[in-house]
């Protein structure tokens, strides 16, 4: 997986521009880059402490439907006096995530499956309820990991939350687990993976495979009992891509057997699971499982609480120490669930429980502000309820329009914007160039554009309209080569080689795939918190199997066979012992001596 190269400062320009101090609003930042500082006010995840840090952003780690991480190093740390966070320290690297995925159409289709299931943005992301009770759920998780495994280490810590003014997100401080996915091993029996509950470590071909599979089953088998069977679905296998949210520790000493130094690392949903929308095979169980079992039609994070309070003091020594947070994570979770309507689990109550009503509206609006659609001064408005608040929300099933009407309607600088866009060319032309140089920082960081075609469309925003509405919508690869038809040639030419080199060279093939496992295992990407789409995936074990372990199971196989073959020619042509029966022999024989003595027609 090659990483694209791009300018950061182009990118800063370009926000600049993006933001021009002449229009009455500007562009949100959709990430941060390497070597931005976060300056944030936190809120410790036990004990609930609040101070202030400053994070350096180191790296860039990529973004799911969940949102974005961040390798960061902490750098200062102010809480009060005599309080400290357990695990935050200055100096330490953390993985940092922030509730918003960088990529538009991931944002898009993430908040459009969650408005279905929930009719509401998506929590996470603005709800502070939200952002604290998954957060101390990990916590206990961590805490539980005692009891299934033997040690907490099995599950990443969580330290702090906060929100992200800059991306109008919340977000959480975690540990930064040093370690890897898995090994891509050799194995030519890998059919006996089928064994994977019983077959000894010892004699497996995929050891690490196996011993993955039996954790994350482990891990489905602990949430279940703590009440979590949504959140299983974090770590169900067939889901063919939840093996990434587990990383082999390679920071813990004598944790060097396959099934050793194993982590839980991440236990934020991200797509909503609709009845009609399974997103992967295991999908289609949770699915049944849900609506037969549990009676739910739809599936996200939703905690059977008595259940889970069942645990807590089934194992009540195990969570000593706890009693705040616990108490904390009741009470959160009850206000993340009742700031949504929820048709599926409220019903009918939203019509009868006017208090219902009012934590809904208050958490609709929270996610209303957080997506700029509304100012303070209409919030109070709205907190009123009444038809004004009725129309306001019923605006957001319009799509495309419904956004635009609600900034009109609620958001004094946009309604004023839009009035200047109306009257003024002037302000109608910045207003192009603005929204222009925000597009192309996602087409920058993609590689679709380069500084030239940049500047070429910030001074004809024009063209820029019509490129976005016509070669913007081909494939990455597509729109590059219209656009710079030589360097797809020059691509084109190194792919040529490098396939003749592959089919020819035998050393060159063994050493492409020495050098991609290498990459897979121990690389840079390997080391990074995993994310949808990042190496580690069944899937990609899968590909692994069929290019790789399949060939030699194949040519186990065939060997023999071919020995067989090679031995009936070599006796057949170097006039040995023919492979064939007595019976066959004295058959040609008789043959052979009729047709000796049989008269000639033609004499």
């Amino acid at each position: 997986m090659s990483k694209i190269e791009y300018s950061k400062d182009l990118c800063a320009k370009l926000f600049e521009a993006a933001n021009d101090p002449a229009l009455k609003t500007g562009h949100r930042l959709t990430r941060h880059e390497a070597g931005d500082e976060l300056t944030v006010r936190i809120q410790g995840v036990s004990p609930a402490v609040y101070g202030s840090a400053v994070l350096l952003i180191e790296e860039f780690l990529g973004g799911g439907s969940s949102g974005q991480s961040y390798r960061c190093r902490l750098t200062s740390l102010n809480l009060p006096a005599a309080r400290r966070i357990d695990g935050l320290e200055p100096g330490r690297l953390y993985t940092v995530r922030i509730m918003l995925p960088p990529d538009a159409f991931t944002v898009w289709l993430r908040d459009t499956a969650f408005r279905l299931a929930f009719q509401g943005p998506f929590s996470a992301q603005v709800n502070y309820s939200a952002c604290r009770a998954g957060l101390i759920f990990q916590k206990l998780v961590r805490r539980a990991a005692k009891l299934k495994f033997g040690c907490e280490t099995a599950v990443a810590d969580v330290y702090a939350s906060f929100y992200d003014t800059r991306l109008n997100s919340y977000g959480e401080i975690t540990e930064w687990v040093e370690g890897r996915m898995w090994q891509l091993e050799a194995d030519i029996d890998f059919k006996g993976r089928r064994h994977w509950k019983t077959i000894p470590l010892n004699e497996a071909g995929s050891p690490e495979y196996i011993a993955k599979r039996r954790f994350m089953s482990g891990m489905v088998e602990l949430l279940y009992e703590m009440g979590a069977a949504e959140l299983a679905r974090q770590y169900e296998w067939w889901t063919m891509r939840s093996q990434t949210n587990v990383l082999k520790r390679t920071d813990l000493q004598n944790a060097n057997g396959p099934d050793e130094g194993l982590c839980a690392v991440n236990f934020r949903a991200g797509i909503a699971l609709l009845p009609w929308l399974p997103t992967s095979p295991g999908d289609l169980k949770l699915i049944y499982d849900g609506i037969i079992n549990r009676g739910t039609s739809v599936q996200f994070d939703r905690i059977d609480i008595a259940k889970m309070q069942n645990f807590i003091e089934a194992h009540e020594s195990l969570f000593a120490g706890m009693m705040l947070s616990i108490d904390e994570f009741f009470e959160q979770d009850r206000a993340y669930r009742r700031s949504l309507p929820d048709m599926a689990h409220h019903g009918s109550l939203l019509l009868s429980e006017a208090e219902l009503r009012n934590d809904v509206r208050a958490g609709l609006i929270e996610g209303y502000l957080a997506a700029e659609l509304i100012d303070l001064a209409f919030a109070a408005k709205l907190q009123h309820g009444g038809l004004r608040f009725a129309s306001f929300y019923l605006l957001g099933a319009l799509p495309i329009l419904g956004n635009r009407i609600r900034k009109r309607w609620g958001h004094t600088a946009w309604r004023e914007h839009f009035t200047e866009i109306r009257n003024s060319k002037e302000y109608r032309n910045a207003a192009r160039r603005a929204d222009a140089a925000n597009h192309l920082i996602v087409w920058h960081r993609a590689g679709r554009v380069d500084e030239k075609h940049i500047d070429f469309l910030l001074k004809i925003p024009a063209l820029f309209t019509l490129e976005r509405f016509t070669l913007r919508l081909l494939p990455l690869t597509l729109h590059r080569a219209v656009l710079r038809p030589t360097l797809i040639a020059r691509k084109l030419r190194n792919q040529c080689v490098f396939l003749k080199n592959f089919i020819t060279g035998a050393s060159f093939r063994k050493q492409w795939l020495s050098d991609k496992v290498h990459m897979w295992q121990h690389g840079e990407l390997a080391r990074k918190v995993p994310v949808f789409g990042k190496p580690g995936a069944l899937l990609e074990h899968l590909i692994f199997d069929i290019t790789f372990n399949l060939a030699h199971w194949l040519n186990k196989k065939a060997k023999p066979m071919m020995t067989k073959i090679r031995q009936g020619f070599s006796a057949v042509w170097g006039r040995k012992k023919f492979p064939v029966s007595a019976h066959t022999l004295l058959s040609a024989a008789q043959f052979k001596k009729n047709t000796r003595n049989a008269p000639n027609k033609k004499s």
